[in-house]
């Protein structure tokens, strides 16, 4: 059995919260791996990517993401390292396939992020009541003694910290809330009987065991007390590991933390006065919280550019595309096609078959006849999209990225340059 492993699943935040949190623990000299959604990591040096699980094992790295360890741990042992803390993303499809830690007695440490309807796909998930089901792992796999942390400013997250089985398992709680003051804390610890709860006013975040823990300018990511998906991201993680490494060391690493370029998300180029905000926010709620973040924080509303899974019933293409019709923080999109002729053709699924263009094009459809009022067309090629909204001179651009590489590599050749 290992010391520790770390378990993180939610619907919103599971990657980042996964790299932040091994990004603490490798600042304070912890030998860690990592998997997540784009591959397994060994001291943070991938060594396997999305497209080596999908074809070995048939789906992405964050399944069953224990099957990863025993490699991790051979490495250890070769470079005479004694103990290896893994840190693990753990998504809807580990309901089914288990997440492989049984051989390692399960997770000592276990963080729900939140439970929204995204990835209701009404065929097997029908509602959140489904999805929190799927993740129940979380807390029900739990080692006994073990540490779970989860939110109460979520409903499904609240629901969880009161689950019967943690007490069961003797665990401890910790919450993460941006919805107390200093005041409110200590009542919210003893209604939801929590260990420790982490939290932040206008200032700074606080834990009620340890104190003031970092300002909040002083997190890169912070922006201005604007960005709550990251603050919240951000003392997910330090409630994972404050029982391990000192609140000081921690709050240093913060400063200076950077989200990877190769994750996609929140990734921020600049070239004069133009402006590209690269991120996978491919759900119509995280499309609107992204897009109020961007519009408050530029003082503009930013040009989109964006595409639909093309794995969608038609019905799914259409709810998506209405509700996008109504987001109030947009100067205007293109939408471009996954399924573009030259990544790929078709798209064929159990009960769905996709031709080139085809999803654009129903999107498109559905949003003109919704009276949409941004304007609003289709580009067939995602780079292609994205390069005439550049070429439009749009000063504020929200790329939603699909083919990553090629368009960090279209936007170097274009003359822009990384800033976050």
């Amino acid at each position: 059995m290992l010391d520790r492993i770390t378990l993180i699943t939610g619907t919103k935040g599971k990657t980042i919260v996964t790299h932040l949190t091994d990004f603490l623990l490798r600042s304070a000299g912890i030998n860690t791996m990592r998997v997540d959604s784009t591959g397994s990591y060994f001291r943070d040096i991938r060594q396997t990517d999305f497209d080596d699980s999908l074809k070995n094992f048939g789906f992405s790295p964050n399944i069953s993401p224990g099957r990863y360890i025993y490699w991790n741990l051979k490495q250890s042992a070769e470079l005479g390292e004694e103990q290896l803390w893994p840190v693990l993303e753990s998504s809807l499809g580990s309901a089914k396939h288990g997440t492989g830690l049984d051989r390692y007695g399960s997770h000592s440490i276990g963080i729900l992020t939140n439970i929204y309807k995204d990835h209701v796909n009404q065929r097997t998930i029908h509602n959140e009541e489904d999805i929190y089901a799927k993740k129940s792992f979380i807390f029900r796999e739990l080692r006994p003694e073990g540490l779970f942390i989860s939110t109460p400013d979520n409903p499904f997250g609240r629901r969880s910290l009161l689950e019967p089985v943690l007490a069961e398992k003797n665990a401890r709680k910790t919450g993460v809330s941006l919805q107390v003051n200093n005041s409110e804390a200590e009542q919210l610890q003893t209604e939801l009987g929590l260990d420790d709860l982490l939290y932040a006013d206008s200032e700074a975040y606080y834990s009620l065991k340890s104190g003031r823990l970092l300002n909040r300018s002083e997190f890169p990511y912070d922006m201005n007390g604007l960005n709550e998906v990251m603050t919240m991201n951000a003392l997910f993680a330090l409630a994972s590991v404050q029982e391990h490494i000192e609140v000081k060391t921690a709050a240093t690493a913060l400063k200076g933390y950077q989200i990877p370029e190769y994750y996609g998300r929140m990734v921020v180029y600049r070239r004069g006065d133009q402006t590209v905000v690269l991120d996978f926010a491919h759900e119509i709620e995280s499309l609107s919280r992204l897009t109020m973040l961007i519009e408050s924080y530029h003082a503009r509303k930013p040009y989109l550019v964006v595409r639909v899974g093309s794995s969608r019933t038609d019905q799914s293409v259409r709810e998506f595309a209405e509700n996008f019709s109504g987001l109030t923080s947009i100067a205007g999109a293109t939408v471009y096609d996954i399924i573009d002729g030259e990544h790929l053709k078709a798209y064929t699924g159990r009960h769905l078959q996709r031709n080139t263009g085809e999803t654009a094009d129903l999107v498109i459809e559905t949003m003109k006849n919704a009276q949409t009022a941004f304007p609003v067309h289709s580009v067939l090629r995602e780079q292609e999209a994205l390069q005439e909204a550049v070429a439009a001179g749009h000063p504020l651009i929200i790329h939603i990225h699909h083919y990553l590489d090629e368009t960090v590599a279209l936007l170097k050749s274009l003359g822009f340059k990384r800033v976050l």
